[in-house]
């Protein structure tokens, strides 16, 4: 069942990581400058499927996160999968957002709702829509998605999400 309200807050913009675009872009690009610098070429590099990056505020995971999705070319995807545990809500099944749009401040990103549908129909019960509480209190994809946007901004690149 769908959200009554098609777009997510972001409910950790302002705390967890900054909520001003500028400034928000100078700190992701000096996390990126610095993996950068250091960077590990892995074999296959353009090919990766996935990355674990984690997902606490930017001061204590930012370094990790830009050394992990510094690997990803943007002109490889047109759907991101983000997969974050529950914080807030125990369950036995996958949880799946219920909305069409998720805010971030570098833009709202469009979440691949008929994706997310064709999980439901074709999975059982093992994808449900979250209840929004456990939605909208839940950081841990929050916080992937300003690395995402500001590498695919890099290559002009749009996608959407599932998650």
């Amino acid at each position: 069942m769908k959200s009554s309200s098609n777009k997510r807050p972001a409910t950790h913009a302002g705390s967890w990581y900054d909520d001003d675009p500028s400034a928000l872009s100078k700190e992701i690009e000096k996390y990126i400058s610095s993996a950068q610098e250091s960077k590990t070429q892995f074999p296959n590099d353009k090919q990766l499927k996935a990355v674990i990056v984690p997902h606490a505020g930017y001061y204590y995971s930012g370094k990790t996160a830009g050394a992990a999705f510094i690997h990803l070319d943007p002109s490889l995807y047109d759907r991101v999968v983000v997969l974050g545990p529950s914080h807030y809500a125990s369950f036995l099944n996958c949880y799946v957002t219920s909305y069409e749009k998720y805010e971030a401040p570098f833009g709202d990103i469009d979440i691949d709702t008929d994706a997310i549908a064709q999980l439901i129909k074709t999975s059982g019960s093992l994808f449900k829509y979250a209840p929004k509480s456990a939605d909208m209190e839940e950081h841990s994809i929050e916080m992937e998605l300003p690395f995402i946007q500001y590498i695919f901004s890099q290559k002009k690149k749009n996608f959407k999400q599932v998650h």
